[in-house]
Order: C-alpha cells, then structure tokens, then sequence
C-alpha cells in the first residue's frame, strides 16, 4: 500500500522548505504518492470590500494560484520522484483537511507562515486549524 504524502504550498518561503522537506522525506520512502496543492481563497464578500467583479476576481485568484505552481516547480529539489499539482478554492485549512479526508492521505507537510497576514487576524492560523482538525499526521516546516 502506497504512503500518501500532502505538501500544502502557497509560495511562502515557509512552504518552500515544506516542500523540500516532503520530497527529502519521500526519498527515503519505498512506495509513496505525493501531492502539491495550492489553495486561493475566494469569496463574494471580499470581490464585493474591494470593488470588484466577482467573476473577474475570481479569475484572477485562480490565476495567482497556478503561478504559485510555478515557483513550487522552480525552487522545488523533487528528487525526481513522481508527483501531482493540484489548485483548489476555499477556506485555505479546510480544504486541505477535506482533501486530505477524501484522497486519504497519511500526511500532511506545511510551512508554519504563509502570506496571509491580514488574512490571519480574520482566519486564524492555516497552519493551527490543519493541526487542530486533520485525521492524519502533520509536519509544520520552518
């Protein structure tokens, strides 16, 4: 049976060591799945605090999110192990924790700090819910 790794990334330096750490460990691993997701957070309440259109915003959110993609795959060291990319929408740790659920993974590796500061002070820490609500082990990367 495959040992399922989830690597939360959002492009933070955090993340980046996250990931590093992920595909570090996986190395050492005989038969293990690893996935990188990316989670944007989008809300007609805050299209709607900033004036915009929510399609356009919308758009926009997706958009960042595959460029984050992007610097996942520059300063990413994958060991040339197999891997898969993934963009989800919603409340960035309730979406991992549900992903995590449905593709049951057995981990879970995250930066400790994303980019959210302001975020934060309205959320709460990603890292913190991911903690509090996952089925399976989680590692915290500084």
């Amino acid at each position: 049976m495959s040992y399922k790794i989830l690597v939360a990334f959002d492009g933070s330096d955090g993340s980046v060591n996250a990931a590093n750490f992920g595909f570090n460990m996986a190395y050492y691993l005989p038969d293990v799945i690893i996935e990188v997701i990316t989670v944007f957070t989008f809300t007609e309440e805050e299209a709607f605090f900033l004036g915009v259109n929510p399609e356009m915003f919308y758009k926009s959110e997706k958009e960042k999110a595959e460029k984050i993609n992007s610097i996942f795959l520059k300063k990413t060291d994958t060991n040339n192990i197999p891997f898969s990319l993934s963009v989800l929408d919603g409340n960035p740790a309730k979406e991992i924790v549900k992903y995590a659920i449905e593709e049951g993974f057995n981990h879970i590796i995250m930066g400790s700090r994303g980019w959210g500061k302001i975020r934060k002070l309205l959320m709460g820490s990603v890292c913190k819910k991911v903690l509090e609500n996952s089925h399976c082990s989680v590692t915290v990367v500084k």
